[in-house]
């Protein structure tokens, strides 16, 4: 699939309005302040990137793929103690607008699972935390070896916890900011048939728990921290594949008024 300039500036556009709009993307995230700074990377990387593109290129692809794997997650911070690795997964939706020969850029849409595997409060994060993460990556390419970087937001859809000993030290169920965000980095392998190997470090820059959680008015500096494994495969061609037929019953009528003819 392949878009003229005009289509690269509108799909910059929509990537600036969808990740750094306030109200706006997958969650309204930019009411928490920490997330201003992610509005101001973000549209840096674009603008990094964006101008050695010169406005008479004809085209530019953009391609879809899938990626998925292995994870070691675990709580950072100054605050962090009595943690432990928690061996997890993550999986999604990659996509990509190559800008030019070495350069590309694309939002993600993936499951990722984080936490620690800690059984008290150190404090821990004692739980499997489960979000919905939306990363902005920038990658450069080169003899097939890529690195990329970039800011994500998550939303956190589900929580598990470790053990009731945390509830019982703490006499209250732990509760967890729904929001997280931070910064990407990662270096990777592209074939160009496709698959993809790649590694990730995810780091967080939210804190985990809200403020006051454990003392009023105080705030735990505990966040997420993810080491990531990935196997991937990247959609080059969709020349090869058939038209869907969103409507069998023409297909079916046609077939009938070729064969009385």
């Amino acid at each position: 699939m392949v878009v003229g300039w005009h289509g690269q500036a509108l799909f910059t556009r929509i990537l600036l309005r969808y990740f750094f709009a306030p109200g706006t993307g997958p969650c309204p995230v930019l009411p928490y302040q920490g997330l201003r700074s992610l509005k101001y990377l973000g549209a840096g990387l674009l603008l990094l990137v964006l101008p050695p593109i010169a406005p008479a290129q004809a085209q530019l692809n953009f391609k879809v793929g899938l990626r998925g794997g292995g994870s070691f997650a675990n709580a950072a911070g100054p605050d962090a103690a009595k943690r432990k690795v928690r061996l997890a997964y993550h999986g999604g939706i990659t996509t990509q607008l190559l800008l030019g020969k070495y350069w590309s850029v694309g939002p993600e849409v993936l499951y990722s699972v984080k936490g620690d595997n800690t059984l008290q409060y150190g404090p821990s994060i004692g739980a499997e935390l489960s979000y919905l993460e939306a990363p902005l990556l920038v990658r450069y390419t080169r003899d097939d070896a890529f690195i990329e970087v970039g800011p994500y937001a998550a939303y956190l859809l589900r929580t598990r916890q470790n053990d009731t000993l945390m509830t019982v030290a703490l006499g209250t169920a732990p509760t967890y900011e729904k929001l997280d965000y931070g910064a990407v980095l990662g270096i990777g392998y592209q074939d160009p048939g496709g698959f993809s190997l790649s590694w990730r470090y995810v780091a967080g820059l939210a804190d985990v728990y809200p403020k006051g959680f454990v003392n009023p008015g105080e705030r735990v500096r505990l966040r997420n921290s993810v080491v990531q494994f990935t196997l991937g495969y990247r959609f080059n061609d969709f020349s090869g594949l058939k038209k869907i037929r969103l409507n069998p019953f023409k297909r079916r009528a046609k077939r009938n008024t070729d064969a009385t003819s």
